[in-house]
């Protein structure tokens, strides 16, 4: 009778085992997508900032060269000794 008991506390046994053995096995593979997903998440953020930053320098040079090809008032004497203002020139390089 009591061998009959140490069988049964036996079985039970190998299938609590298992059964944690299998959740154990579970979690590591649900930690190994976790850590996969959280480095596909930083190279997506590490390729947004450098696309932002790209962003950034189009429109200061784009900004730049609206500048530079910008027509900009330039100040000649007019025959009265003053100085005018009323014509407009191209920028110099």
């Amino acid at each position: 009778m009591k061998y009959k008991q140490l069988l049964d506390i036996e079985e039970r046994y190998k299938k609590q085992k298992s059964s944690y053995d299998s959740c154990l096995h579970e979690n590591e593979q649900l930690k190994q997508k976790i850590d996969s997903l959280e480095q596909d998440l930083l190279s997506i953020k590490s390729t947004q900032n450098r696309h932002q930053d790209s962003q950034m320098t189009i429109d200061r040079l784009q900004a730049e060269l609206q500048l530079s090809v910008s027509p900009e008032p330039y100040y000649r004497k007019s025959t009265n000794g003053f100085f005018c203002s009323s014509v407009y020139g191209y920028k110099s390089t």
